[in-house]
């Protein structure tokens, strides 16, 4: 994160029964959403959250699984990995 580069100044949020969300850091606006979904189609809340090092992927601890986001393309999972 560096205050110079506006893009670069957001956090992550997890929260039961909802979706990660990816916040502005200065002015907290919702910048967007990731979901993850079960076996019967509902949402899923991840236990953890980081960003790759270089920022365009988020990585999300499930139960039994890590999940893969697309930083540039809110919505679904890209690929899960079974732990």
């Amino acid at each position: 994160m560096d205050s110079r580069e506006p893009a670069s100044c957001c956090f992550l949020s997890t929260s039961r029964d909802h979706p990660l969300h990816l916040f502005d850091a200065f002015t907290g606006r919702l910048r967007a959403s990731y979901r993850a979904f079960d076996h019967l189609d509902e949402i899923v809340a991840a236990f953890s959250c980081t960003f790759s090092i270089d920022g365009g992927t988020i990585l999300a601890g499930y139960d039994r699984c890590i999940r893969t986001f697309d930083v540039a393309a809110p919505g679904k999972a890209v690929s899960t990995f079974s732990t």
